[in-house]
């Protein structure tokens, strides 16, 4: 087993892994350290995987401007209803 151990700073809470392979388990702990010693570690196993893309994606460059907007619409979760897809378009400027 790989172990991989990475040391923050007390007022961070957040952490971002990298380099994780897609359906591979892994496990996240977190421990305290303290001038006395290090606390129990706080444990949670995950599975990594994808995000889920953007459907519709599409672009509307208008001649002779430096911008090419981008529209889609949000991504459709696995085990969500089609009911519940967003009908607005979401939109973003390069």
């Amino acid at each position: 087993m790989e172990v991989f151990v990475a040391e923050v700073p007390g007022d961070v809470t957040t952490y971002q892994y990298q380099d994780l392979v897609y359906g591979h388990e892994y496990t996240a702990a977190v421990r305290a350290v303290y001038a006395c010693g290090t606390s129990d570690a706080v444990e949670y196993t995950f599975i990594s995987g994808y995000l889920y893309p953007p459907r519709n994606l599409y672009d509307e460059y208008v001649y002779n401007t430096n911008e090419v907007p981008l529209f889609w619409n949000p991504p459709v979760m696995v085990g969500e209803e089609s009911a519940h897809e967003l009908s607005a378009l979401w939109t973003s400027s390069v």
